[in-house]
């Protein structure tokens, strides 16, 4: 009996006698053979289960990506590394870390997260913690990893709240009055009537969607 792969990269198992080719060609029954199958979506119950039990060496299915497949067929299976990617959440992790009365306990939790999420976790659910937000900003890319998972572990004062995630923020392209560089350029069209008086007059169709087209009278020093 033979073994069915599943990869993203045929090139590993392009040695000795092998076929290849788009969709199933032949059935894969000859030893000693390898055959390569290229295929847009791997279908589980069609692709494998009919072929898994006859397969005379191997049988490649190449995929961009892995199909659900139940519990047990999944170990009759192999999936390359290619394929390999995680679905991994961090929920409970990140509970433990925000969380957990016992810090000890939680220690190793939180050394699973990533530190980007640790931070982005911190600046959303910590903000009144000025001296917890200071201490990010110091380590935070500068000292080595193990800095803020301490941080992070015994930094953090636990509650049971409900920690939230912080929102991705789409960013707008800035009037051509701007350069793309311009870091404050929405705070600058906010608070001057000037500038969005000019936008209106120049260029209107770049104003920001949240700015009024009416103009506004200017007030100014004589």
């Amino acid at each position: 009996m033979g073994v069915v792969i599943l990869t993203a990269d045929p090139t590993p198992f392009r040695e000795g006698d092998y076929v290849e080719g788009e969709g199933i060609l032949c059935p894969p029954t000859a030893p000693n053979t390898t055959f390569i199958f290229h295929l847009r979506k791997v279908k589980p119950d069609r692709d494998i289960e009919r072929w898994l039990d006859i397969v005379g060496y191997r049988m490649v299915l190449v995929t961009d990506k892995a199909p659900k497949m139940k519990d047990a067929l999944k170990e009759r299976i192999i999936v390359h590394r290619s394929l390999a990617t995680t679905s991994e959440n961090f929920n409970r992790e990140c509970s433990a870390m925000m969380k957990w009365n016992d810090r000890q306990r939680a220690r190793p939790m939180v050394e699973r997260i990533p530190p980007p999420i640790i931070a982005q976790l911190i600046c959303a659910n910590r903000k009144s913690d000025m001296h917890l937000q200071r201490l990010l900003a110091d380590v935070n890319f500068t000292l080595p990893t193990d800095y803020i998972l301490a941080l992070a572990t015994f930094g953090i004062k636990p509650n049971n709240d409900r920690y939230v995630w912080p929102k991705k923020r789409k960013s707008a392209a800035p009037p051509s009055q701007f350069r793309e560089s311009d870091v404050y350029w929405e705070h600058i069209v906010k608070n001057s009537p000037k500038v969005r008086n000019e936008i209106r007059t120049v260029n209107p169709d770049e104003a920001p969607k949240t700015m009024r087209k009416r103009k506004e009278r200017v007030h100014a020093w004589i």
